[in-house]
């Protein structure tokens, strides 16, 4: 009877609920009220700003600037940023971590390093991925001029095989041209369409000789 009572079921149901939060991440929303006359598009700055400061929320950024709010394993902080400082062999864990911070100037009182993680203050993350992303832009320039030089250097390879090929053929049509006005090649041309015939004609008399000796 005991498990039916009213504080016996709101007591399950807190546990439950409990139960619930703990195996989940909560994310909170707190809700601002743009007016006062509930109209939609209509945004009053001064009661937005009032609302901030009543419910700390100012106060939150401002305690959340002045600590370390990101947060990132050793592994995860190389692997992402290791591009910035590819000139020295930063190794791994906490040691990479000072190398890295050492060879890219870093503010020592921006971040600090704990025994798994680095804590960094607010910009320090969005500074760093600045850096990343106009390395990997110079990078990607570098590597599309690289690929534009070696097709045109292709390009002007085959440019001088086709001139070298074209010269050949104009000196070889303008030799032609030369020597076919000489007498002496016009007596070859006909030589050498006599030359089979009398080849045929030697043949033949072959052919015929052995017809003779088969005949008789």
């Amino acid at each position: 009877m005991s498990s039916n009572t009213v504080s016996y079921l709101y007591k399950e149901q807190l546990l439950n609920l409990l139960e619930t939060l703990n195996s989940t991440v909560a994310h909170f929303i707190r809700c601002i009220a743009p007016n006062k006359t509930r109209l939609p598009g209509v945004v009053d700055s001064h009661l937005v700003l009032h609302q901030l400061r009543c419910n700390g929320v100012l106060e939150g950024i401002r305690i959340c600037r002045q600590g370390y709010p990101n947060r990132m394993t050793f592994d995860e902080f190389i692997i992402r940023y290791r591009i910035l400082a590819t000139n020295i062999d930063l190794g791994y864990g906490e040691i990479a971590v000072k190398r890295f911070c050492d060879a890219t100037n870093l503010d020592s009182t921006s971040i600090q390093i704990g025994k798994t993680k680095v804590y960094c203050k607010i910009g320090v993350i969005s500074d760093l991925e600045n850096r990343r992303k106009k390395h990997l832009s110079e990078l990607m320039c570098g590597i599309q001029a690289s690929i534009r030089w070696y097709l045109e250097q292709q390009r002007y390879e085959q440019l001088l095989k086709n001139r070298e090929t074209i010269l050949i053929i104009q000196n070889n049509i303008r030799c032609f041209t030369q020597i076919s006005t000489w007498n002496w090649y016009r007596l070859l041309l006909i030589v050498k369409e006599l030359i089979p015939l009398n080849k045929d004609k030697v043949r033949l008399e072959e052919l015929l000789k052995i017809n003779d000796e088969l005949t008789k």
